[in-house]
């Protein structure tokens, strides 16, 4: 639950920073102060309000990385609309379920970016909004149409302020609702554990669309008063040239998933970067997917700066997390944050004393509002005694109150940070000629943590060169870029269990043995 004054906090953090630097663009260097960009999303939400989005009314959010994108959701908030972000990272049949689940009349979009899920909006019968011009200086039209708004005038903490579709276990996304006090209450619980602050400068390289962009690179430090520079998302070619930008831009924090650390440790020949981090930046910090300790012990050593691995899911938000006082031991992720609970239980459901591996379920001030419904038209919690999280992970909670992450039991697959449904992957595959079986398992791979695996069995004379062109394509027709599988694999037969499932821990097993795969984890 939250206080009545969280909206006041926020709008006293604005209001205390004033002049102080908010958004930077990372490339030509426009900053917006606090006060600026105050300004400039209260004229967002009046151009909203002229079109008929009312408070509590859904909207899709489809626009890239950028300051314009920051200040819509400002907007969004001070509007007491609920954004629903799209980006990359889901296949033709997943958007159609987002589309069709989202109850949203209105899709704001930029040319030329997500143009599947634009295409897809359209066909769904959902108004397209186009804000390619809106962060432009108002005409006098604008000025006439645009209705005068007050910040959370009709808007309260507890309203859902966001619904994020992250992939699950069923194949179809599943949409997390949160409250802005969730978002500000667990703000306030990463700072007092960090020590992050005004004074931090952020680098945001995340997929402003994932909730990791939107909380942890954008409302975490609007509710921290401190500043983020706003870069493209994270990709191969930024690992040349990555320290570029920090430096040029005075960052102090970086928000960092294994697969940028990995990449960073192989490409990175510029020792400025080296030097600038051990003489500004902070704190880098981690998660988003499992931490290899020995990355974690060799990025600190070239860098000279603590990483703090995190943990947390977008049902929960952060709720654990290492500190600068109390760095984690070897294979371990940190401490329960303040007022969030953990245990670790068995499969009744009973709790299990420290040291014994089990399920890790969380119990949280900033739990979300529950899972958006198969109508849409409500969330579901599904919590154990209205109050306990089955996140799906398997873990340790040591005498010393330290957790360690052991493996998962859902079968969701982390690559390069981003949730992959295996499910999803496998129902875009399935029914391929010449294919008899299929199932997908994630295997551990050196720079993304984890890769997509299919594996098939065939029909008699058929081999897997036979159909693997026609997989790939299809994967490419049916697939986000970020789904499509790296590894294609024949056998003779599935492991299945007496019901006739496939056991996925063999599967992943047997594929990792075959082609000398290292494990993720040490």
């Amino acid at each position: 639950m939250s206080d009545a004054g969280a909206t006041d906090q926020l709008l006293a953090v604005i209001q205390e920073r004033g002049a102080d630097p908010f958004l930077i663009d990372a490339h030509d260097g426009r900053t917006l102060s606090y006060r600026q960009a105050h300004d400039r999303a209260c004229r967002l939400a009046g151009k909203l309000a002229a079109r008929d989005l009312e408070p509590g009314s859904r909207v899709l959010v489809s626009l890239p990385n950028g300051v314009e994108l920051a200040l819509l959701y400002l907007a969004a908030l001070y509007s007491g609309l609920t954004v629903i972000p799209l980006g990359p990272g889901f296949g033709v049949r997943e958007l159609r379920s987002i589309l069709a689940r989202s109850r949203a009349r209105w899709m704001l979009y930029v040319p030329g970016s997500f143009t599947r899920a634009v295409d897809l909006a359209r066909e769904a019968g959902i108004e397209l909004v186009c804000v390619g011009d809106w962060s432009a200086a108002d005409t006098e039209a604008d000025r006439s149409a645009r209705r005068e708004i007050i910040p959370f005038a009709h808007s309260s903490p507890d309203d859902v302020v966001a619904i994020h579709f992250t992939s699950g276990t069923t194949g179809a996304p599943r949409g997390v609702g949160h409250r802005l006090a969730d978002f500000l209450g667990n703000a306030r619980r990463l700072a007092r554990a960090t020590g992050v602050g005004p004074e931090s400068r952020f680098h945001a390289t995340l997929p402003m669309t994932y909730l990791g962009g939107y909380y942890n690179l954008l409302l975490l430090p609007l509710a921290l008063g401190a500043s983020v520079v706003i870069d493209r998302p994270f990709d191969g070619r930024m690992a040349l040239d990555f320290w570029e930008v920090p430096i040029r831009r005075r960052v102090t924090v970086l928000w960092l998933v294994p697969t940028i650390m990995a990449m960073l440790l192989r490409m990175d020949r510029d020792e400025r970067g080296a030097r600038y981090c051990r003489e500004h930046v902070r704190l880098v910090a981690a998660g988003m997917g499992p931490l290899n300790t020995r990355m974690r012990e060799q990025f600190e050593e070239v860098y000279g700066v603590p990483v703090l691995e995190n943990y947390g899911l977008a049902e929960t938000l952060l709720a654990v997390s290492a500190t600068q006082d109390r760095p984690p031991e070897a294979g371990a992720c940190g401490s329960v944050l303040e007022d969030v609970r953990l245990r670790v239980v068995d499969e009744h459901g009973d709790e299990l004393p420290a040291l014994d591996p089990g399920v890790i379920e969380v119990a949280t001030p900033d739990m979300m509002a529950g899972y958006l419904d198969a109508t849409g038209s409500g969330f579901e919690q599904r919590l154990r005694d209205g109050r306990w999280l089955d996140t799906g992970d398997l873990g340790i909670l040591g005498a010393d109150g330290q957790l360690r992450i052991t493996g998962r039991v859902k079968e969701v697959i982390v690559r390069g940070g981003l949730n992959i449904s295996a499910l999803a992957v496998e129902e875009a595959l399935a029914g391929r000629v010449g294919v008899e079986r299929l199932a997908v398992v994630g295997v551990p791979h050196p720079i993304l943590g984890e890769d997509t695996a299919v594996v098939v069995t065939c029909e008699p004379g058929v081999t897997l060169a036979d159909v693997e062109d026609d997989l790939r394509k299809t994967a490419q027709q049916c697939l986000d870029p970020a789904q499509q599988p790296g590894l294609y694999v024949q056998i003779d037969e599935l492991p299945l269990t007496p019901s006739g499932k496939v056991r996925t821990q063999a599967l992943r097993e047997l594929v990792i043995d075959r082609f000398g795969l290292a494990p993720a984890r040490s």
